[in-house]
C-alpha cells in the first residue's frame, strides 16, 4: 500500500512525489468500492488517530467490507489528542492525501467514505483554528517556539493547514451538493470557522479573490438543508450582503456575494413552492438586503457613472427580491433601484423589459408622487425602445393611470399607437396607429402636460422612423405631426429633438442619417422656428442637390459633394447653435475619423471645410470645445494626427470673435495657456506632416505680427532658412550675433524643413532693400518638394505686391516697384516655365502655373514674353512647354490678341495631324507625341473657354476632325481631354441651331459613339482620387456623351428614308466599317456588309437596330467584362437614354436595355455584384418600367429574356453532359475550375456578410 509522504522541499522532487501518489492513487481508484474499505484502514493506521478499540475490532473480526467499514463509524472514534500530537508534516501530507483522492476517485468511490474522510478534515480544521486573540501565542505546542523568525514559520504553517482544510470542505460542497454531513460536523465546522466569520467582512473587502471559506458558504447557499446553518451565525449574512458596497472589495469579491444574494433568494423560491419548513428563513435579513442593494445599484451611478452592476443576474435578484416589498419604507428604494436600470447605457432591451415587469407589479404599492419619476425615466426609455419594451412600458402606464387618473388619456394614445396587427405576428396596425395621430392635435398638446407630452413625442419620434417604411402611412403620419404648431415648437425641438439626435449621434447609437432628415422635414415645414429657415438653401426637389439626402450616400463622391455645397451655403447664413453643436458637429466629425485617407480623400477634406465652417458660426465656449475636441481626438486616432491638425488650423483661420475688453482677454488666455502649449507638444513628433503643420497651427494661434518688417536682417534669416532647408545646420547659426536673430534660428534649429518660416518672411518684407534677393530665381532647384513649395508660396506672396502695370493705375510710389519687376519679370518667367516641363509633382504644378498667371498679370514686357512662348510652341523639342505657357497666357490675360488664335489653331493642327498617325505606334515603351498632343488639348479647350465663337469657325473644323479622331488613342490623358472636348462641342451643338455640324452624318456619329465605347473599355476608376472639387467627373463626360451620340443616332435615323441602306456612298460604308472594326464585332459587321450588298431590310426599325442596338449590345457587355465604374457607367446611359425615348421607340431597344440589368437584380452575372450597382440597376429597371415602356410591355420583355437565358442554360448543361462523355479529361477540368470559382465567391461573400456586421456594430 502507499506510504503516506508530505511534499518535499525541492521542486523537482516535490512534483515528482505528487505524480507518483497520483498513479498509485489512479491505480486504487479501479478497485471495486467493495474492495476500497482495506484502503482507507490502512490510511488510518500508521497515524494512530483512531482509537485501539475501533482499530482491533475491524482488523479482529476478519471482514473488510464496506458495510462493516460503514458500521464500524471510526469519525466517533477519531482521537483529537491524538490528531493534535501529529506533526506539521504528517497533518499536511494526511490533508494532501485527501485532497488528491477527491480529485481521482470518481462519486461512486468516493461517497461511501465521504463522511470519514470529512470527520478527520473538520478535526483537523478545529486543531489549527484557535481564538484571534491567540492566534499568535497559544498556538499547538509543536510549532511554539522561543525565536520570533521560528514563529513566524509556524504561524504560516498554521495557517496553511487551515486553508488547505477549508479548500477540501469547499470542494466536497461544491462537488457533492447534495450530501448532508451531519449536524456534528457543521457544529465543529462553524465553532473552527468562527473566529474568521468575526473579521468575514474586513477580509473579504481586502481580498482579490474569495477566500475557501467564502466558496463553502456559496455552495452552502444553494442547500435547503445547509442554508439554515449559515443562519445560526447572527452577522454572516448580512455581512456578506454588505459587501458588493464596500469600495475597497474586487470585482470577485463582490461577484460572489451577488451570486451568494441570487442564490439565496432563488432557494426561498423554492422553498416557497415545495412548501419546505425552512421556507421563510431569508425573512429577518430583507431589510439589510434592500438597503445594501439599493446602495449599491444607486451609488455606483453616483459616483462613478457606472453600471457594471446592471446585468442579468442582476435583475433577477430584483425580480426575485419583488415578493417582499410589502413595506412602504422598502417600495421608493426598490423603485429607485428598477428605474436604474431603464437608463440608456443599460445596453440591454431584456433587461429594461424584466424592468419594467418589476416596476409594474408594484404600481398597487405606489402613490401618485412616485409616477412623475416613473415617466420621466420611460420617456427617455420609449425614445428608441424595441417593440417588446414598447409593449411593456403601454402595460405599465395602463397600470400607473389606475393611481393617477391624469395619465388615462396619455396611456390610451401611446397604447394605439404601438396596436399589433391581428392578421401578421410582430407587425403593427397602422390604421389603429394613424388614429391615434390624428387625435394629437394643437388642443391635445396643449392641455397635457410637458411631462405627458414627453411620452408622446417619444413615441412618434421612433414610429414616424418605422411608418416611413411604408410610403402612404409615412405621409399621413407626417401630416399629423405637421399640424403641431404654436407656442410649443421650440421647446419640443430644444427639449426634445434636439437633446436626443445629439444624444443618439455622440454615443454612437446612430450615425445620423435618420436625425439628419428629420431635421430636412423640420427645415420644411417649420422654417420659421429656431432659425432653420438657414438650412433651406440646402434642401432641393432634385434628390442628387438635397444635402440632406446626400450626406450620408452609399457614393463617396456624392457625400463629398453634398458636404461642400453645406461648407459653401452656410458661409453667410446664422444657423442654429443647437443643430449645429448637437448634431451637425458630430455628424461630420465622426465622418472624418472613420474614413479612410486614401479612399475617402475627399470626402475628409470636405468634412474638414465644413467643421470649419460651421466653426465661424460658434459662441467662444462651443468654438474653444471644437478645437479642445481635436486634440482629444489626435490622443485616440494618432493614425488622424495630421488630418485633425489640419482642421485646427481650419478653425483659427475662422477666428471671428472681435478684440478689447474682458471677454477678450479671457479668449486670449486659453489660447495662450492652453492650446499653443498643446501645439507645441507636437513640435518634436516623429512625422513630417505633424510636425510641419503644429508649427503652421501655433502661428496661426499667436498674434499677428503685423507691422513686422524684416529688410533689416533679412540676408542672414534667408541663410539660416536654406540652410535649414537644405539639412545643413550648422556653426553658422551661432556667430550670429543679432539677439532677434538667435531667437529666430533657435526655433529653426528644433527641426529641419522649417518651410512655414519663408511665408512669414513673404508676407512681412518690404522693397525697400534686399528685394531682388528674393526675386532671384532664391532656390527652384530645392531637392525636397516641400522646400520647391515654401519658395512658391513666397513669390505668390511677393508678385501680389506688385502694382498693376495698367495705364492710369500706377502711383509715383510704386515707380519703385515696378523697376524692381522690370528687371526681374523675364528671367523669373524664364526659369518658372522651365521649372513648369520638369516638375513632376502635381501640386506644384498647380502652384508653378498661379504664380505665372500672376506674373504675367503684373509684368511690363507681356509682348516679349508672349512671342517667347509662340517661339517655344513652333520649336519641335520645346512644344510641350510652349503650349504649357500659351495656356496660360490665355488664361491669365483678359486682352489676349485673338488673332493669335489662328496661329495657334494652324500650329495645333500640324501637331494633332502628326499624333493621329502615330497613335497606334510604340516607341520605347510610350506612344510619340503624345505630350505634344496632351498640352495642346489643353491650351485649346482654354482658348475656346475664353473665346467660345471659336468653336464653328472655319480654321477650327480640320481641328475638331483631329478632336475626333484622337478619341482613339490609347493614353488615358489624351481620352480624358478629348472626351472632354467633345462634350462641349456637344454642349455647342445643342445650343446652336445654325451651327454645321461635322458629326451631321449618321456614319461619323456611329464613328464617335463607337470610339466612346472603345474609351468605356480601357476607362480607370479615377474619379474618387482626382475629384476634389466634386465638379463634372471623367465619369459623368463620358456617359453624357454615349447619351448623345445615342439619342443622336437614334433621331438622326428617324429623319432618313426607308432606302437608307441602299443610299449609302462608298465613303460612307468605309466609316460604318471603320467603326465596327472599333466595335470589334463581326457579326454585327456582316449584317452590315449584308444589309448593303442586298438591302432586304428597308424599315427604320430595322437600321436602327443595327446600328443603336448594338451600340447598346456591346455596353451591356462591356459592364460585365470590365470592372464596376463601367456598369455604373451603363446602367446610367440606360437610365437617361430611355427617358429619351417614347413607348413605342423604348419598346425597340427594350430586349438588349433589360437584359443586363436582368441579371444584375436576379442575381445570373457570375461574379460578385456591390450592393450599390444591384441598389442602381433596380432603380433603372424600376425607371424603364414606370416611366418609360409601361408595366404590361415591361413584364412582356422581362419574360423573354428569362426564357432567352433559360433556353442557353439548358442548352449549356446539355453540352456539359455530353462533354462528361465525349472528353471525361476536360469535363474534370472544368468542375475543378468552377469549384475553385465557388470557392473563392463563398468566401467573398463570408468576408462581405463579416464586413457588413462590423459596420452595423
Amino acid at each position: 500500500m502507499p506510504k503516506v509522504r508530505s511534499l518535499k522541499n525541492s521542486a523537482s522532487r516535490e512534483r515528482t512525489s505528487i505524480r507518483h501518489r497520483e498513479a498509485v492513487l489512479g491505480f486504487i481508484s479501479q478497485l471495486d468500492v467493495n474492495e476500497l474499505s482495506l484502503f482507507f484502514a490502512l490510511l488510518m493506521k500508521p497515524l494512530n488517530i483512531i482509537s485501539d478499540e475501533a482499530t482491533d475490532l475491524f482488523w479482529s473480526s476478519g471482514k473488510s467490507s464496506l458495510d462493516y467499514f460503514q458500521r464500524s463509524k471510526f469519525s466517533k472514534y477519531i482521537n483529537v489528542d491524538a490528531l493534535s500530537t501529529l506533526s506539521w508534516k504528517m497533518k499536511s501530507g494526511f490533508l494532501h492525501v485527501i485532497q488528491h483522492i477527491l480529485e481521482v476517485f470518481d462519486v461512486f468511490h468516493v461517497r461511501p467514505f465521504l463522511d470519514f474522510l470529512m470527520g478527520c478534515v473538520v478535526r483537523l480544521l478545529v486543531n489549527n483554528a484557535p481564538n484571534i486573540d491567540e492566534e499568535s501565542n497559544n498556538i499547538d505546542k509543536e510549532i511554539v517556539s522561543t525565536n520570533h523568525d521560528q514563529a513566524g514559520t509556524s504561524l504560516k504553517q498554521f495557517k496553511e493547514l487551515r486553508s488547505l482544510c477549508l479548500k477540501i470542505i469547499a470542494r466536497v460542497l461544491k462537488k457533492y451538493e447534495d450530501c448532508d454531513l451531519g449536524s456534528e460536523f457543521w457544529d465543529l465546522f462553524f465553532s473552527a470557522v468562527n473566529p474568521l466569520i468575526k473579521s468575514f467582512k474586513q477580509e473579504g473587502s481586502s481580498s482579490e479573490k474569495p477566500s475557501s471559506l467564502f466558496t463553502c458558504f456559496l455552495s452552502m447557499s444553494k442547500s435547503p438543508n445547509l442554508v439554515t446553518f449559515l443562519c445560526r451565525e447572527e452577522s454572516l449574512v448580512p455581512d456578506i450582503f454588505s459587501i458588493p458596497t464596500v469600495t475597497t472589495a474586487s470585482e470577485a469579491i463582490k461577484s460572489s456575494a451577488l451570486s451568494f444574494i441570487k442564490n439565496l433568494l432563488s432557494l426561498e423560491k423554492d422553498m416557497e413552492d415545495d412548501d419546505h419548513m425552512n421556507k421563510g428563513f431569508l425573512n429577518p435579513y430583507i431589510d439589510a438586503l434592500i438597503n445594501n442593494l439599493h446602495s449599491l445599484f444607486r451609488g455606483d451611478i453616483l459616483r462613478r457613472k457606472s453600471f457594471k452592476y446592471h446585468g442579468e443576474r442582476e435583475i433577477k435578484i430584483l425580480k426575485l427580491l419583488s415578493k417582499h416589498i410589502r413595506d412602504e419604507s422598502h417600495v421608493m428604494k426598490y423603485l429607485n433601484i428598477l428605474l436604474s436600470f431603464l437608463d440608456k447605457r443599460v445596453k440591454y432591451s431584456d433587461i429594461h423589459r424584466e424592468a419594467l415587469l418589476a416596476i409594474q407589479d408594484i404600481t398597487s404599492l405606489l402613490g401618485s408622487e412616485s409616477t412623475n419619476k416613473i415617466i420621466d425615466t420611460v420617456s427617455l426609455l420609449l425614445v428608441d425602445a424595441k417593440p417588446d419594451v414598447r409593449l411593456c412600458i403601454c402595460n405599465l402606464l395602463e397600470s400607473l393611470a389606475k393611481i393617477d387618473s391624469s395619465l388615462d388619456r396619455v396611456a390610451k394614445c401611446v397604447s394605439d399607437m404601438n396596436a399589433t396587427s391581428p392578421m401578421k405576428v410582430d407587425d403593427l396596425d397602422y390604421e389603429t396607429i394613424m388614429d391615434a395621430y390624428a387625435k394629437i392635435d394643437v388642443d391635445f398638446l396643449n392641455e397635457s402636460s410637458e411631462q405627458h407630452m414627453m411620452i408622446i413625442l417619444s413615441q412618434t419620434s421612433l414610429l414616424c422612423q418605422e411608418a416611413s417604411a411604408h410610403s402612404d402611412i409615412g405621409k399621413e403620419v407626417s401630416k399629423s405631426v405637421a399640424r403641431w404648431t404654436g407656442d410649443r415648437v421650440l421647446w419640443i425641438m430644444n427639449k426634445f429633438i434636439l437633446k436626443h439626435i445629439g444624444d443618439a449621434v455622440n454615443n454612437g447609437i446612430s450615425c445620423g442619417k435618420g436625425e439628419i432628415l428629420l431635421i430636412r422635414k423640420m427645415v420644411m415645414r417649420l422654417p420659421d422656428s429656431g432659425n432653420l429657415s438657414a438650412f433651406r438653401p440646402l434642401c432641393s426637389e432634385n434628390d442628387d442637390l438635397d444635402f440632406f439626402k446626400n450626406v450620408f450616400n452609399i457614393q463617396a463622391h456624392r457625400r463629398a459633394k453634398a458636404i461642400n455645397s453645406f461648407a459653401k451655403e452656410i458661409k453667410d447664413s446664422s444657423l442654429p447653435e443647437g443643430v449645429v453643436r448637437k448634431l451637425l458637429v458630430s455628424i461630420f466629425f465622426n465622418m472624418l475619423l472613420e474614413g479612410q485617407e486614401r479612399k475617402d480623400e475627399n470626402v475628409l477634406d470636405a468634412c474638414e471645410e465644413a467643421l470649419a465652417s460651421l466653426s465661424a458660426h460658434m459662441s467662444w465656449t462651443s468654438y474653444y470645445a471644437l478645437l479642445k475636441r481635436c486634440f482629444r481626438e489626435m490622443k485616440q486616432h494618432t493614425d488622424k494626427s495630421k488630418r485633425l491638425l489640419d482642421l485646427v488650423c481650419l478653425i483659427l483661420d475662422k477666428f471671428h470673435f472681435a478684440e478689447g475688453g474682458e471677454a477678450h482677454e479671457e479668449i486670449r488666455g486659453c489660447l495662450d495657456k492652453t492650446l499653443y502649449p498643446k501645439i507645441t507638444k507636437l513640435f518634436d513628433s516623429e512625422s513630417d506632416g505633424v510636425n510641419f503643420n503644429a508649427y503652421v497651427a501655433a502661428v496661426k494661434c499667436l498674434p499677428s505680427p503685423t507691422g513686422w518688417k524684416l529688410d533689416h536682417c533679412l540676408e542672414d534669416l534667408l541663410d539660416v532658412v536654406e540652410a535649414d532647408i537644405l539639412g545643413d545646420v550648422d556653426e553658422q547659426k551661432e556667430d550670429k550675433k543679432d539677439s532677434m536673430n538667435k531667437r529666430k534660428k533657435k526655433m529653426e534649429t528644433r527641426k529641419r524643413k522649417s518651410l512655414d518660416t519663408l511665408r512669414l518672411i513673404a508676407e512681412n518684407v518690404t522693397f525697400r532693400s534686399h528685394a531682388l534677393t528674393l526675386l532671384s530665381p532664391k532656390n527652384l532647384s530645392y531637392e525636397h518638394s516641400t522646400g520647391r513649395e515654401a519658395v512658391l508660396d513666397v513669390l505668390q506672396k511677393l508678385i501680389h505686391k506688385f502694382p498693376d502695370p495698367s495705364p492710369g493705375k500706377q502711383s509715383k510710389p510704386c515707380l519703385g516697384h515696378q523697376s524692381v519687376v522690370h528687371q526681374q519679370s523675364q528671367n523669373l518667367f524664364i526659369e518658372l516655365a522651365l521649372h513648369l516641363e520638369r516638375e513632376n509633382d502635381q501640386k506644384l504644378l498647380a502652384k508653378i502655373c498661379v504664380v505665372i498667371k500672376l506674373l504675367i498679370g503684373c509684368m511690363t514686357n507681356y509682348k516679349s514674353s508672349l512671342k517667347l512662348s509662340l517661339g517655344w510652341y513652333k520649336q519641335e523639342n520645346s512644344r510641350v512647354r510652349g503650349a504649357k505657357v500659351l495656356r496660360l497666357f490665355i488664361e491669365a490675360e483678359k486682352k489676349f490678341p485673338e488673332k493669335k488664335c489662328s496661329i495657334l489653331l494652324k500650329e495645333a493642327k500640324t501637331i494633332l495631324e502628326a499624333a493621329v498617325k502615330l497613335q497606334n505606334t510604340v516607341e520605347e515603351g510610350s506612344i510619340p507625341l503624345w505630350k505634344e498632343a496632351y498640352y495642346s488639348l489643353i491650351m485649346i479647350e482654354k482658348m475656346l473657354t475664353r473665346f467660345p465663337h471659336l468653336c464653328f469657325r472655319e480654321d477650327s473644323k480640320d481641328v475638331w476632325t483631329m478632336v475626333f479622331k484622337l478619341l482613339l488613342h490609347r493614353h488615358e490623358w489624351l481620352q480624358t481631354t478629348t472626351c472632354r472636348l467633345l462634350h462641349y462641342y456637344f454642349k455647342k451643338l445643342a445650343e446652336s441651331t445654325q451651327a454645321e455640324s461635322l458629326l451631321g452624318k449618321p456614319s461619323s456619329l456611329f464613328m464617335v459613339a463607337a470610339s466612346l465605347c472603345f474609351q468605356l473599355k480601357l476607362k480607370v476608376d479615377r474619379n474618387r482620387v482626382i475629384n476634389k472639387n466634386n465638379d463634372t467627373t471623367e465619369e459623368d463626360y463620358l456617359r453624357e456623351n454615349l447619351v448623345f451620340a445615342v439619342t443622336g443616332l437614334h433621331s438622326m435615323i428617324g429623319q432618313t428614308d426607308d432606302e437608307y441602306w441602299s443610299s449609302l456612298d462608298s465613303d460612307e460604308q468605309a466609316k460604318f466599317m471603320e467603326a465596327f472594326l472599333v466595335f470589334d464585332s463581326g457579326k454585327v459587321r456582316s449584317t452590315f456588309l449584308s444589309l448593303t450588298s442586298s438591302g432586304d431590310l428597308k424599315g427604320l426599325d430595322d437600321v436602327r437596330n443595327v446600328l443603336v442596338g448594338s451600340l447598346l449590345k456591346r455596353m451591356g457587355k462591356l459592364a460585365f467584362d470590365v470592372d464596376s465604374h463601367q456598369m455604373r457607367i451603363v446602367f446610367n446611359v440606360y437610365k437617361e437614354f430611355a427617358s429619351n425615348l417614347n413607348q413605342e421607340e423604348c419598346r425597340l431597344y427594350a430586349f438588349r436595355i433589360l437584359l443586363p440589368l436582368y441579371k444584375v437584380c436576379q442575381g445570373f452575372t457570375g461574379k460578385a455584384i456591390t450592393d450599390e450597382l444591384e441598389q442602381l440597376a433596380e432603380e433603372v429597371r424600376d425607371g424603364i418600367r414606370d416611366k418609360s415602356l409601361g408595366v404590361q410591355m415591361f413584364v412582356k420583355v422581362y419574360s423573354e429574356i428569362k426564357k432567352s437565358l433559360e433556353v442557353k442554360r439548358q442548352k449549356r448543361r446539355r453540352e456539359e453532359k455530353e462533354m462528361a462523355v465525349v472528353n471525361p479529361e476536360r469535363n474534370a477540368k472544368r468542375k475543378l475550375k468552377v469549384a475553385s470559382k465557388n470557392k473563392a465567391n463563398k468566401k467573398r461573400r463570408m468576408m462581405r456578410s463579416k464586413m457588413d456586421r462590423w459596420s452595423r456594430s
